[in-house]
């Protein structure tokens, strides 16, 4: 499915629900501290969070979606992102002794699926307000998804940190865009 090329403002930026960005971001900072604070903790409890974050995360995708929709506006990339990660989420709830490498796998196409949302949604957000922030969580999020790809068999505590260092950038990313998208609506 490919953007339109007279999209208004991409479908990733909510219209008056910027702080459905901060509560997304939040839920990312705090999973990433507890993630830092619990290195050594079992890989089913990690999963079980990140399935969670996952739902929670999915749901805020999807009030900003529908925001959108209620003023005619473009949402298709953000329903997209949010259907994944609630379907995700569930997975990892459902299956939560699933083996490790389904779960780094699972746990990588969620940011890789998210990340290039962001940035082809920035594609569409030339010059608007957050753009920069956009394309940063968009990488971000690939590089993390690269990552555990790349290195499948890392410790427990490296798994641990590279998930609570993610999501804490990503977290502050969502603060940063919603409040930056609150500022731009003032004015």
């Amino acid at each position: 499915m490919a953007l339109a090329p007279n999209a208004d403002l991409n479908a990733w930026l909510p219209d008056d629900r910027w702080w459905a960005l901060v509560l997304r971001g939040l839920a990312g900072i705090i999973f990433g501290i507890i993630a830092f604070l619990q290195p050594a903790a079992a890989l089913l409890a990690l999963v079980i969070v990140f399935g969670v974050f996952a739902i929670v995360d999915g749901v805020f995708a999807l009030i900003t979606a529908i925001g959108r929709a209620l003023k005619g506006r473009r949402r298709g990339w953000l329903v997209v992102d949010g259907m994944v990660s609630i379907i995700i989420g569930i997975m990892l709830l459902a299956l939560p002794g699933v083996s490790l490498a389904a779960s780094l796998l699972i746990l990588a196409i969620k940011a890789a699926v998210t990340g290039l949302m962001l940035i082809f949604a920035s594609i569409k957000a030339d010059g608007m307000p957050g753009q920069g922030w956009m394309i940063f969580g968009g990488l971000v999020n690939i590089a993390f998804a690269i990552a555990l790809f790349l290195a499948p068999i890392a410790g427990l505590i490296v798994l641990t940190w590279w998930i609570a260092a993610w999501a804490l950038v990503f977290g502050v990313t969502l603060v940063i865009l919603g409040f930056r998208v609150r500022s731009a609506q003032k004015q």
